[in-house]
């Protein structure tokens, strides 16, 4: 958790980041540039990882956000909102000259810690709040949040993942991918189901994958150029 944490510390500040400038047809020049979302409301399960990845990536991208998970991990997320909590009080000036503590800013970081499974219907009527929901978790935390939240949400979908090798791929690169998608931990959602090959380099690309993926007990279900090959 602590690497992860650290690897997104290393990222560049995607905030203002101009992403494309054109030039309309009426002469007005347009900018699409990375902003904030807002404040976010993540509602998650039980992996208390979850905290530590949302809140730095919300931090690095310049987001306020609150987290409520489950209460199966209640003691590590516990721990988890306060370490987050004394760091925040450490690092950032929470008030200004001539503030008092009674008026210094609001932390850009909430751990709930309400466990009451009536408050999630609650929270997620607060657009007044929340910008932004996020629900991590299976299809029918997923289909809640989607059926009550008043405010936009930004949900995975099951998961159909697809690793696609470019003829001008670095095939061994590629493979080394393939295995460790497929086969280092398939049961989450991210694992890849499907692979598609350009033909130009399928027969080559296959002659790699396919023992080392043969030999972590992965079966194959191919188009009929694949099978030949």
């Amino acid at each position: 958790m602590a690497h992860a944490v650290l690897a997104v510390a290393d990222l560049p500040d995607p905030v203002g980041e101009v992403v494309e400038t054109k030039v309309l047809s009426s002469g007005l020049k347009a900018r699409r540039v990375r902003s904030p979302l807002g404040t976010l409301l993540i509602i998650f399960e039980a992996r208390p990882n979850v905290i530590s990845e949302v809140f730095s990536l919300a931090f690095k991208s310049g987001n306020a956000v609150a987290l409520r998970g489950g209460s199966e991990s209640q003691n590590t997320s516990a721990f988890l909102y306060k370490l987050i909590d004394n760091v925040l009080l450490d690092s950032l000036p929470m008030t200004s000259p001539g503030e008092t503590l009674s008026t210094k800013k609001p932390s850009p970081f909430l751990g709930i810690q309400d466990y009451d499974r009536a408050l999630v219907g609650r929270l997620l009527q607060r657009s007044d709040l929340f910008d932004v929901c996020i629900p991590r978790g299976g299809d029918e935390l997923i289909k809640r949040v989607v059926n009550e939240s008043k405010m936009p949400v930004i949900k995975n979908d099951r998961g159909l993942c697809h690793l696609y090798v470019h003829e001008n791929a670095d095939l061994n690169m590629a493979v080394d991918i393939a295995v460790n998608a497929k086969t280092s931990r398939p049961s989450v959602c991210n694992a890849i189901e499907t692979l598609i090959v350009d033909r130009k380099i399928a027969r080559e690309f296959y002659s790699l994958a396919i023992p080392r993926l043969f030999a972590n007990g992965v079966t194959f279900y191919g188009c009929e150029f694949s099978l030949k090959i």
